[in-house]
């Protein structure tokens, strides 16, 4: 069975859209169609892959591209990849043919819905969805509260491996630039709000004084502390903050830097820690779902940073 993914690939880089690239490269094999329910610019896409991408004007574009296209569906699976359960209502509306096969990842690692969202969900998309892949413990909590039956979970994983890097000259001219005057370079990405804690690291950092080492912050997508840390970038010579950077810039510095640091205190995987641990970084994470077994795991306290950023060789 063929597979239409639905989802999004637009820039900037996240975990949703870094993950449906990534597949439609791994699997092109199994995969008729990804259904590009975002408009914008694009990631780089293979020329032999363009065919199989259909974009649409926007995510409202959805329902009737499923019901003018039918035939398409028949005997095939339809992989939906959203962010978080409101994105489900648009399965009350879409047309599912009996010979098709409908499974939903939602990608957010704090998966809420009220009352009047669960009651729909339970009664309207829930019996429409053959399976569901779970990210984690608290998916799956998710999952067993709004009623979703344990036959219909299936354990899976957003990440699929960078196999289709190929390092940015730009990017890695900035990136040694920095390495001549600080040795010691850790990366960070996100979006620019709290659940990353870029803060925090930014001050355990502060309380380091050691003039040896760089952090390089990657942001992008909205967010309430984008001109916070713009601005701190300019009080400290060893900050560097990057916004709206392609993916292959930031994985040109995520491939030669001596450490990725992940400190969210909410996250379904945290694409960026596999790929550190893919390309043999050091890792300094948050414990709030599966780290990879070479993390090095820190409380989400400046102390605890601070300490365990000692620790680590760089």
């Amino acid at each position: 069975m063929n597979k239409i993914v639905v989802g999004g690939i637009p820039s900037p880089i996240g975990g949703v859209t870094t993950f449906l690239r990534r597949l439609l490269h791994r699997d092109a094999d199994k995969i008729d169609l990804l259904i590009d329910i975002y408009p914008g610019e694009k990631e780089e896409i293979s020329h032999e892959l363009l065919e199989k991408v259909i974009q649409l004007k926007g995510r409202f574009y959805l329902v009737p591209w499923l019901w003018r296209n039918l035939t398409s569906q028949r005997d095939a699976e339809v992989y939906f990849n959203f962010s978080t359960p409101k994105a489900l209502i648009v399965l009350m509306l879409a047309p599912k043919l009996r010979r098709t096969r409908w499974s939903v990842m939602l990608h957010h690692g704090d998966l809420t819905a009220g009352p009047v969202l669960s009651m729909f969900l339970r009664i309207l998309v829930l019996p429409r969805v053959d399976r569901f892949l779970v990210l984690s413990q608290g998916q799956k909590a998710f999952y067993d509260r709004v009623g979703v039956p344990e036959i219909c979970q299936e354990w899976s994983t957003s990440y699929c491996e960078p196999v289709d890097h190929v390092d940015s000259a730009a990017a890695l001219k900035e990136f040694s630039a920095i390495e001549s005057r600080y040795p010691k370079v850790t990366v960070m990405s996100g979006f620019p709000n709290a659940i990353y804690n870029f803060e925090m690291a930014i001050d355990a950092f502060a309380e380091l004084k050691d003039n040896q080492r760089a952090l390089c912050i990657f942001i992008y997508g909205p967010g309430p502390l984008r001109s916070r840390l713009k601005a701190l970038e300019k009080e400290h010579d060893w900050l560097f903050v990057f916004d709206e950077r392609p993916e292959k810039d930031f994985n040109t510095f995520l491939r030669h830097c001596d450490l990725f640091m992940r400190l969210t205190t909410v996250d379904s995987m945290g694409i960026a820690v596999w790929d550190a641990d893919y390309w043999g970084r050091k890792i300094v994470a948050s414990d709030v779902c599966t780290r990879p077994s070479g993390a090095s795991i820190t409380q989400l306290n400046i102390e605890s940073v601070r300490s365990v950023l000692l620790e680590q060789v760089c």
